[in-house]
């Protein structure tokens, strides 16, 4: 299992500490957190002790869309999506590997975690489209 970074209660990391831990994946980061004013989402950062590290909650007004969160060299985004919305995420045309990962989770979870790793701009633009549909939750029904 990979470890997640940030562990630090009494660090909050700043962008300076994000970029440096994801080395050649800095420009990704920097390109999804513009992304995000876009759509009128905000990141909070926020210690959780249950984890021991710090997560990104994505949050439009009040409603928490989904989580980033970062690993050595790797940047991740995280939806969660409860069975009803299965025809709405299968729209969004996702890479075989996530969409396949989604419906094996689908089998054993409640909320079912739907995991874009943030890699190239392509999956900036996935997550962002992941984001919106959970934001407007009539597009699922």
């Amino acid at each position: 299992m990979k470890q997640l970074l940030f562990t630090d209660p009494c660090h909050k990391p700043t962008d300076v500490d994000i970029q440096s831990a994801l080395a050649g994946q800095a420009s990704v980061y920097q390109q999804f957190m513009e992304s995000l004013s876009h759509f009128s989402i905000s990141p909070q950062w926020n210690y959780y002790k249950d984890g021991k590290a710090w997560l990104c909650k994505l949050l439009n007004k009040k409603k928490n869309l989904g989580w980033m969160h970062i690993y050595p060299g790797e940047l991740q985004v995280t939806v969660y999506f409860s069975s009803t919305y299965r025809e709405a995420v299968a729209s969004l045309h996702l890479p075989e590997n996530i969409w396949q990962d989604f419906i094996a989770k689908m089998q054993t979870c409640k909320l079912i975690p739907l995991t874009i790793p943030l890699s190239d701009t392509q999956h900036i633009a996935i997550a962002n489209s992941v984001l919106m549909l959970k934001c407007n939750p009539k597009i699922a029904k």
